[in-house]
């Protein structure tokens, strides 16, 4: 019995860093998006604006 909940605890700590990391790669994402979208943003606006 007492194998079974180390076995556990180890692997829910497992997830737990597994998630920890997904969150880390989400926050780098969207931190880039984050950048990226004014720029893109502004290359529209340009666009448009020769267009007219």
């Amino acid at each position: 019995m007492k194998i079974q909940i180390e076995e556990r605890d180890n692997q829910l700590g497992y997830m737990r860093e597994k998630l920890k990391l997904k969150e880390e790669d989400l926050q780098k994402k969207s931190a880039d998006l984050d950048t990226r979208i004014p720029h893109y943003v502004n290359k529209v606006a340009n666009m448009a604006e020769k267009l007219e």
